[in-house]
């Protein structure tokens, strides 16, 4: 079974980010068996991944912080969907990395971590 973790920006994702998501989808259900969405049960791009993956009949793993907002526990949830994943894809507001993004810090993590990263391209 495939573990594929998403991050991505709370305003959503835009209409392109959305198609190739549901490209990137079919592609692994394909091929990959039923995967396993990581996710960090955010509104906007969280939410959004999480219902093209029902569409797909994929499991849903939420990784979520306690108590929620809290930006120490954002970021090791992150961590979390991160090494608990195969694959991260994320969904980030820009193409051109941020620093104090939380979507853009994962995909950091991510590579540091040797994990392969699909950026879709707002």
């Amino acid at each position: 079974m495939k573990n594929i973790g998403f991050t991505g920006t709370r305003r959503g994702m835009t209409d392109r980010q959305k198609t190739a998501l549901a490209v990137l989808m079919e592609e692994f259900d394909q091929y990959e068996g039923q995967p396993t969405l990581h996710h960090g049960a955010a509104n906007g791009a969280d939410s959004e991944a999480v219902i093209l993956a029902a569409e797909w009949d994929w499991k849903t793993t939420a990784h979520l912080a306690s108590p929620p907002g809290t930006a120490k526990l954002l970021l090791a949830r992150n961590r979390n969907i991160v090494d608990s994943s195969n694959l991260l894809i994320a969904a980030p507001s820009t193409i051109e990395e941020v620093r104090r993004s939380g979507t853009w810090m994962t995909i950091r993590y991510a590579r540091q971590t040797d994990k392969p990263v699909v950026v879709l391209d707002p």
